[in-house]
């Protein structure tokens, strides 16, 4: 996994937080390429942004209960 520069240490300090990564299938294309922009639409993508919802809504649901 590529690492990258957040304020999700911040924000951590003050709330729960997560911070995931989900994988499209796009290696070895990574962001900030023409190859992975290409990646990001279709099928698999598509997919991936479906299973980032819904971890995302399960989530929710486990915080609230």
């Amino acid at each position: 996994m590529n690492r990258a520069s957040t304020d999700m240490g911040n924000v951590s300090q003050v709330v729960p937080a997560i911070h995931p990564y989900i994988g499209i299938g796009s290696l070895p294309a990574i962001n900030h390429q023409r190859e992975f922009a290409a990646h990001c639409v279709g099928g698999e993508a598509e997919r991936a942004l479906l299973d980032g919802a819904i971890a995302l809504a399960w989530t929710g649901v486990d915080r609230a209960a």
